[in-house]
């Protein structure tokens, strides 16, 4: 724009120097072609605006620039964006499996609450019927003592004789003559005839060359007693033993417990089984517990 306007000025000035062709101007015309010169002569003005112009088109360059950047700067925000909106979708999954998880953890601590809860009572139950079963165990105990005290009681006036030879060739003994004769030649009991019984008879199966026990019930106890303890005072003199009959229980217990009675009488102490509980041994007076 400057060089155009250099141009036209060194025209015009050319122009005024005798050209033939300006001649035919008029004063007029010249005046007005000096006048549009010296408008469009450029200033310090123009100049600026000129330099403005170059730094605006510079800056609209960088502008373009930062512009194309911040596309790209958009487009890298933009996937940035879908993968965080990704990671929320992805938390709010795991939010809500957390907040099913919780429900079901609920779910089983309550479940497992219940379950402690019912093995609390079940043990509670247990411990309840434990004490019931040692209590009826215990009763059971008692019981059974009573009954087989009872059954001792029962037969306080039999006496077992194991020993006595049994004849093979007889089909039927009478066994109560075989006990008086026994009691008058072996025993020498006076008076034997007049003892009374209630039943004499064998036990078990009759095997040739045994001889089977003889269970002999007196009518009366004070001529069991009174037999019984010539039998004991007879006891290195005759090959016939002769005990109390007693249950199997009863004689189980106090076989285990022979021993010790034995030993403590060979110690000098008193030792016996009771009469009403046959299976307890007393040692000077005192229970036996070993």
């Amino acid at each position: 724009m400057a060089d155009f306007f250099g141009k036209f000025k060194r025209k015009t000035r050319g122009s005024s120097s005798g050209s033939s062709d300006n001649d035919s101007y008029s004063t007029r015309e010249k005046r007005f072609c000096e006048s549009l010169a010296e408008d469009i002569i450029p200033t310090e003005e123009d100049d600026e605006i000129a330099l403005a112009l170059d730094m605006s088109s510079e800056v609209a360059s960088t502008l373009h620039q930062v512009l194309e950047k911040l596309k790209i700067m958009e487009k890298k925000v933009d996937g940035v964006l879908e993968k965080v909106t990704g990671l929320e979708c992805t938390m709010k999954t795991v939010q809500e499996d957390i907040s099913t998880l919780k429900g079901r953890t609920s779910e089983i601590e309550k479940t497992v609450k219940d379950m402690d809860d019912g093995l609390n009572f079940m043990n509670s139950e247990v411990e309840n019927l434990k004490c019931k079963v040692e209590s009826t165990e215990r009763e059971t105990k008692f019981l059974k003592e009573r009954l087989l005290y009872q059954e001792v009681y029962n037969r306080r006036e039999n006496l077992r004789f194991i020993g006595i030879p049994e004849n093979e060739g007889v089909n039927e003994e009478n066994t109560s003559e075989t006990v008086y004769h026994f009691m008058e030649r072996e025993l020498n009991i006076e008076g034997a005839r007049h003892i009374e019984f209630q039943r004499v008879h064998r036990i078990g199966v009759k095997k040739p060359g045994n001889s089977r026990p003889i269970i002999a019930r007196f009518l009366k106890y004070p001529d069991r007693e009174r037999v019984f303890k010539r039998a004991l005072e007879r006891r290195g003199h005759i090959n016939v033993k002769i005990y109390s009959d007693l249950p199997r229980e009863i004689q189980e217990g106090r076989k285990k417990q022979w021993p010790i009675l034995k030993r403590a009488r060979e110690e000098g102490k008193s030792a016996f089984f009771s009469k009403k509980e046959p299976d307890k041994l007393f040692i000077e007076g005192r229970l036996s517990t070993t």
